[in-house]
């Protein structure tokens, strides 16, 4: 429902107001006439006139009372109703519906402006429309559980989606783990064979003795002849540490300077040529 059903709503609730207080006082009226009549016809008595008119008087503030009672009651169906507006909306064929009776109640009430006679009528009137308050209560009741139903539901859907793509994320970092050590071996094979091929090399030429031994993440190169024996540590595919075993060149050079240059370019083959030099010199 709109606000701007809502204001028409509250409009005409405001009519049937006035127009159930209208026909209130005009029966009030047309009682204390009808018992003012009888009296002055049964007897003169002004003791039975007077009381003839104080009870006119009481039932009409009991009728203004019940009036005020019915007034504070409607407004609060209204802000009821405004509240449910957003659940109304689903149901509004239903709605429609009830308001067509509310109306049809109401053209009702016009045709019997001039033939209310009596109470009865007044309160079948009256009892189809609380009847028909109590309706709308219940039908937004309704709505309001249906609505809760639709919100449990995505939120179940929501925490599968959430889990499944949990899942996918997991399978693939573990797929992602198995390529990286796969490429990390190959790394690893792919640096012995050279270093392996470089040892045989250098050794035949040089007149150096260069051996090798692969651990799983380490690899230690020994570069070994009469007058140098140094140990080169490589892990994890960086030059970690240099020993030095010996070293008795006459030009000694300030080794750790050299090392330390070397470990910056993180490349031992550049070192084992700088040995295989000085064991040539």
């Amino acid at each position: 429902m709109k606000v701007e059903d809502y204001e028409i709503v509250e409009h005409e609730m405001m009519h049937v107001e006035d127009y159930f207080s209208n026909h209130k006082i005009a029966f009030t009226e047309k009682m204390s006439k009808l018992h003012f009549l009888q009296n002055l016809r049964n007897t003169s008595s002004k003791d039975k006139i007077y009381e003839c008119v104080d009870k006119s008087k009481k039932q009409l503030v009991e009728i203004k009372k019940k009036g005020v009672e019915n007034k504070n009651t409607i407004e609060n169906l209204s802000k009821e109703i405004f509240d449910l507006e957003t659940a109304l909306e689903e149901d509004s064929k239903s709605l429609e519906n009830e308001e067509a009776e509310y109306k049809a109640l109401e053209e009702e009430l016009r045709t019997l402006e001039g033939t209310l006679n009596n109470y009865e009528e007044f309160a079948e009137i009256n009892r189809k429309y609380e009847q028909l308050c109590k309706d709308v209560k219940v039908k937004s009741d309704q709505i309001a559980n249906v609505e809760k139903d639709i919100a449990d539901i995505r939120a179940i859907d929501l925490e599968r989606e959430y889990l499944g793509l949990k899942e996918e994320k997991s399978k693939l970092e573990a797929k992602q783990k198995r390529l990286s050590v796969i490429q990390y071996e190959k790394f690893i094979e792919d640096l012995y064979f050279h270093y392996e091929t470089f040892k045989n090399f250098y050794q035949k030429i040089f007149n150096m003795e260069i051996s090798s031994t692969a651990f799983e993440n380490k690899i230690i190169i020994k570069c070994k002849s009469e007058e140098i024996d140094v140990e080169i540590v490589i892990k994890d595919g960086s030059l970690e540490d240099v020993k030095i075993l010996k070293y008795n060149r006459k030009h000694k050079l300030n080794f750790d300077e050299v090392v330390s240059h070397y470990k910056r370019i993180n490349d031992p083959r550049y070192l084992i040529c700088f040995l295989v030099f000085q064991n040539n010199v």
